[in-house]
């Protein structure tokens, strides 16, 4: 999955590291940018697009509602636990860094798909606090399109 935010400010970069992979920001990572960023520009009509991602050197390892995605958490299963933790920690410096972003004149937005996939219309809407993107019940939809609210 592929996560975009639309913002209004000039939302810094943060590089993504093999080394010690983790939350990171970044421009579009494809061979047609202008294209790409044209398509999240009709459903994200903001100066500032980003991509979000997570530990995975994309946007899988936040949550979402696909199969395979959100597995249930065996507390007898270190592995298991392991993985939950990475992927909550994903989801806290996920709202850290929007936290930090100066104060926006209108909601920013986030809308999720497969790389490709961008030119596809949104099919789930929904707002939210930028706090409940760490909350542990909290799951990204494929193509869904999020408001943030204050």
């Amino acid at each position: 999955m592929t996560y975009y935010l639309g913002c209004e400010c000039d939302a810094p970069l943060i590089a993504y590291s093999s080394t010690s992979p983790g939350f990171y920001v970044s421009q579009p990572q494809v061979i047609d940018v202008a294209a790409v960023l044209a398509a999240v520009h009709q459903h994200l009509s903001f100066p500032v697009i980003r991509c979000l991602g997570s530990r995975s050197g994309c946007g899988c390892g936040f949550r979402c509602n696909l199969t395979g995605f959100i597995e249930p958490i065996d507390p007898m299963d270190a592995e298991c636990i392991e993985k939950a933790v990475k992927q909550q920690a994903d989801h806290d410096a996920l709202v850290a860094f929007l936290r930090s972003l100066p104060e926006q004149t209108r909601p920013m937005q986030i809308y999720g798909c497969w790389a490709g996939d961008e030119n596809i219309a949104p099919e789930h809407f929904r707002t939210c606090s930028i706090t409940e993107l760490a909350s542990p019940d909290f799951a990204f939809h494929e193509r869904e399109l999020i408001t943030l609210s204050p």
